[in-house]
């Protein structure tokens, strides 16, 4: 249900909406559905069970680990699957891989690399049954969200994932030439260089410090998480730095300095959980000599990739909706889209947060 995926099934008038997002869905009869979010099919605010109202409208499948999925019976030759494999987001990779050996979690979730493998496995056979083509969107959500953080070995093992899932593409690709692969991005994101100098005063070392990550265990976003389980804002400053102390070990960081503590400190106290998970991804990447631009989105171009059936026109420089236009023309959608698009201007989609959000657009942003 978040904005990538959620683009591709549902229309919404504000993206944050993502249980209305789920009961779209839960209307359609989508073959194959992996991923995190299951919040808002199981535990929702008005209390429905969208599994359910699946099982009994399309006789959907439901798995939550991925031993299920990877159960050689699994098919969906016969009724669709939904795999939901976390309560929101999906784990980063480096906490997928390390939270049962340091936090004592069992691990249920797959990565992203086995999902993909599987959603082929399950594509294809069903293809072989009904002898109909397919349409598979795949997204690194992750990798986005970790630049956010400022976690560099986050960023880069989230990146690595996305690698791996090219690799199985490309190998699907050439036993079936007869496939059209985009691969892109939206934006890019916290603006990374590597050899920042922070301006301390002496000439710049034009150096980075891989050493600085390679001891991290952790993300920093669990690491933030960790610390507000143990202590909250009416604890005493003893406590809450000693738990500062303790848990960024889980980043590598042994020797804490009073500056870096008192940066983490002041941030911990933000409600905003992204100031905390922020400030000690800085911290890191600071020992490492990474920079970062900024918390949210830049503004540099993106790059295009594609592989297979190739379109003449996905080439060059691009704005970003006319990636989106050239697969429509390629795949002959243009008669559905006006279509739907018809029927999107003849629909209300007032909702309170809509209003809020457009008046306070108007405050903010001068005439």
């Amino acid at each position: 249900t978040h904005a990538t995926p959620g683009s591709f099934y549902s229309h919404m008038s504000f993206r944050d909406y993502e249980e209305l997002i789920a009961d779209q869905l839960a209307a359609l009869d989508v073959d194959l559905i992996l991923g995190g979010g299951r919040q808002k099919f199981l535990s929702r605010s008005d209390s429905k069970n969208l599994i359910e109202q699946m099982e009994e409208l399309n006789n959907y499948k439901y798995i939550s680990t991925q031993y299920e999925l990877f159960d050689e019976d699994l098919s969906i030759v016969d009724r669709p699957l939904i795999g939901l494999f976390h309560e929101q987001h999906m784990n980063f990779e480096l906490d997928r891989t390390n939270r049962e050996s340091i936090l004592g979690e069992t691990e249920t979730e797959p990565s992203l690399e086995e999902m993909v493998t599987k959603a082929f496995d399950l594509l294809t056979d069903l293809q072989k049954h009904e002898d109909r083509p397919f349409f598979l969107m795949i997204e690194g959500s992750r990798i986005d969200m970790a630049a956010h953080n400022h976690d560099p070995l986050s960023h880069y093992l989230e990146i690595d994932q996305y690698q791996k899932v090219a690799k199985v593409v490309a190998d699907f690709v050439e036993a079936n030439p007869n496939t059209l692969v985009v691969s892109t991005s939206d934006h890019s994101t916290g603006g990374l260089s590597i050899g920042s100098s922070y301006k301390n005063g002496t000439y710049p070392a034009y150096k980075w410090v891989p050493e600085a990550l390679a001891r991290q265990q952790l993300s920093s976003e669990q690491v933030g998480e960790l610390i507000r389980l143990e202590v909250n804002i009416n604890d005493t400053e003893e406590d809450i730095k000693n738990s500062i102390i303790f848990n960024v070990q889980y980043c590598g960081i042994t020797d804490l300095k009073d500056s870096e503590l008192e940066y983490i400190y002041e941030n911990f106290f933000n409600t905003d959980n992204r100031y905390l998970k922020t400030s000690i991804g800085d911290v890191i990447s600071q020992r490492a000599m990474i920079g970062w631009t900024t918390e949210g989105h830049t503004g540099v171009d993106v790059n295009l990739y594609s592989m297979g059936k190739i379109p003449d026109k996905l080439h060059g420089v691009l704005h970003n909706i006319d990636v989106g236009q050239i697969v429509i023309d390629e795949f002959g959608f243009q008669d559905k889209m006006n279509e739907i698009q018809e029927r999107l201007e003849n629909t209300d989609f007032n909702f309170p947060l809509v209003k809020y959000w457009t008046d306070k657009l108007k405050k903010d942003i001068p005439p």
